[in-house]
Order: C-alpha cells, then structure tokens, then sequence
C-alpha cells in the first residue's frame, strides 16, 4: 500500500540559487503534516527550469515510496506545489 493513500500529502518544490557553500539546488518539502519531511536535489542544467521542479518531484516520490501522476501548479509564496492526481479526481465533487 502506497503512503499517500492515507492522505493526499502536497509536495512544495522550490529553487534555491547558488551560495557560497553549495550550488543551486532544488528543495522538496513535504506540507502540513507533524513531521515535516525535506530533501535537496541538485539544479539539473540540462532540464528546462519548469522541469526541473517536476523531476525533483518525482525524485522525493522515489525516494518517500510513492507513484502515481502528480498535478502540479504555482504556489503563492514561490515555488511549485504538486499533489496525486488520483487523489484529487477520486475524491472531486460532481454536480449534476
């Protein structure tokens, strides 16, 4: 059983930019829960900028035993939050 059918968890991806101690980096949170999980993935040069945020989405999905397809959209505050699609079809109201 997959961990996310508990509860859809939200996934925010932002861009870190270089410093002088590490290079530019992708920073993966797990949102609004007890534990807060986070994980850092290296700026892909070779990925579009929009890529690079769904592969590090997918990268923290791997790595917290997760599939399925990810939604993703601009978050308020920067970033990038991505949720189940499964998730959010399957539980989505309909109105006739």
């Amino acid at each position: 059983m997959n961990a996310y059918h508990s509860g859809n968890p939200t996934i925010l991806v932002k861009y870190k930019g270089p410093t002088n101690h590490s290079g530019a980096h992708m920073r993966v949170t797990r949102c609004w829960t007890s534990s807060r999980e986070c994980k850092k993935y290296p700026y892909c040069h070779e990925l579009s900028a929009s890529d690079n945020y769904i592969y590090a989405a997918k990268l923290f999905c791997q790595h917290m035993g997760w599939d399925g397809d990810l939604i993703g959209g601009d978050a308020l505050k920067g970033g990038v939050v991505f949720l189940f699609t499964d998730f959010v079809y399957a539980n989505k109201v309909v109105k006739s």
